[in-house]
């Protein structure tokens, strides 16, 4: 972990216009930090807290703590009106920076379209794709033909995207007639996907779409022509069947199951391991069970356990 002084955290919240007060206590300006979880207390770590008065809970010593007011302890605290989204911002500061080259161990179909500054990890089968500046795709990784990686989209190992669907129906002696699988995937920019996630592409002329800055963690699967909104967050092992519509910032609980053709509003929280097979176009509400129904109206005027409290413009 990367180890950090107070004036790199000083120098990063002046350079983002966050409002701070830093309280020394007696703290070396010159000592080095290192991030750190109240659930897995260290020496030296820079953490954060709702409240300061829980502070006494912890064996938080000769730390750094981002919380919300002054206090008498042995640490130095940041004070700031929202500790932990100042918390998750400083701690962009331990990111590495990003090497952008390809593994000689890839292979790539001639006809794809790279941008330059992209990354691309051993073993990794590019096909027929386009992929835009600011891509990082990770180990094993498969981009099947006729898929579009907007830029900075990163891809954890072992995921495909452009999977083949499967549709298909009964003739009239019985036999399964399946439907070629001829469309596409495109993943706008600033998405996030995690390990083993498979992303179907589009049946006949349409693409399965990841809106921009969605975030996907492990082994969740998406169906062909599912429309996943913007800002959307995917708990791991999430299914989602295929023309799904998943609306703007919606949160999906882990394991749950959206059903075919099933479109969800925006802000929509679903529980974990909830089946949706009925659409909700009421945007901020919490959806839950087997089958899922609407358990609360408005989530955004409390936090959810589990979940990111719904953003909400005043």
């Amino acid at each position: 972990m990367k180890n950090l002084k107070i004036k790199n955290l000083i120098d990063f919240l002046k350079d983002n216009k966050i409002d701070f007060e830093l309280v020394l206590n007696g703290i070396d300006i010159e000592d080095d930090f290192t991030f750190a979880s109240v659930k897995s207390i260290v020496k030296k770590g820079i953490f954060y807290l709702e409240n300061v008065e829980s502070l006494s809970k912890f064996e938080i010593t000769n730390s750094v703590v981002v919380s919300n007011k002054k206090a008498k302890t042995n640490n130095c605290l940041i004070v700031v009106s929202n500790p932990q989204l100042v918390h998750y911002k400083l701690c962009s500061l331990a990111n590495k920076p990003i090497i952008f080259e390809i593994a000689q161990t890839t292979k790539i179909n001639p006809k794809a379209k790279l941008a330059k500054n992209i990354s691309i990890g051993e073993n990794c089968v590019i096909g027929e794709c386009e992929i835009e500046e600011g891509v990082v795709i990770k180990h094993n990784v498969v981009i099947e033909d006729n898929v579009v990686l907007r830029k900075n989209v990163f891809i954890d190992s072992n995921s495909v995207i452009g999977a083949g669907g499967l549709a298909w129906i009964w003739d009239e002696n019985g036999n399964r007639v399946i439907q070629p699988q001829m469309g596409g995937v495109v993943i706008e920019e600033n998405c996030s996907l995690a390990t083993d996630i498979t992303v179907v592409k589009g049946s006949l002329s349409e693409n399965t779409l990841i809106g921009k800055g969605t975030v996907i963690a492990h082994g969740t699967k998406i169906g062909h022509g599912a429309q996943i909104m913007s800002e959307v967050h995917m708990a791991n092992n999430v299914s989602i069947a295929g023309n799904a519509v998943i609306g703007n910032r919606c949160f999906l609980g882990s394991a749950c199951v959206i059903s075919s053709s099933v479109k969800i509003a925006d802000n929509t929280i679903v529980g974990a391991g909830a089946v949706v097979n009925k659409s909700n176009e009421e945007e901020f509400c919490t959806l839950a069970g087997v089958p899922a129904k609407v358990i609360k109206k408005n989530n955004f005027d409390s936090k959810p356990n589990g979940a990111p409290k719904p953003f909400k413009n005043k």
